[in-house]
């Protein structure tokens, strides 16, 4: 029987973001890629008692040219074109 192996939610999460901030493609299969991360993200998250909401990016926070999670038109949050996949999850 092999032994139990564990793994560091810190550091997966800590992946996670910088795919999340990092992908430098917005068509439809990569949206499906980092969806997937979202989801194994969260439910490891949960499980583990370590879910702390996350925060939709910006344009200043990822790969200029892609569309960002959240845009501010005079100070207020607009979602028009934005891309929900773009996040940050909090520690």
């Amino acid at each position: 029987m092999s032994k139990r192996k564990t793994i560091n939610v810190a550091e997966v999460r800590y992946t996670v973001n910088n795919i999340l901030k990092d992908s430098a493609y917005d068509d439809d299969r990569h949206q499906q890629y980092r969806m997937g991360m979202i989801l194994l993200l969260e439910d490891i998250l949960h499980k583990t008692g370590n879910y702390r909401g996350y925060s939709y990016l910006t344009q200043d926070e990822i790969i200029p040219d892609c569309r960002p999670g959240v845009k501010y038109v005079d100070g207020k949050p607009n979602f028009i074109d934005t891309d929900d996949t773009r996040r940050y999850y909090y520690e």
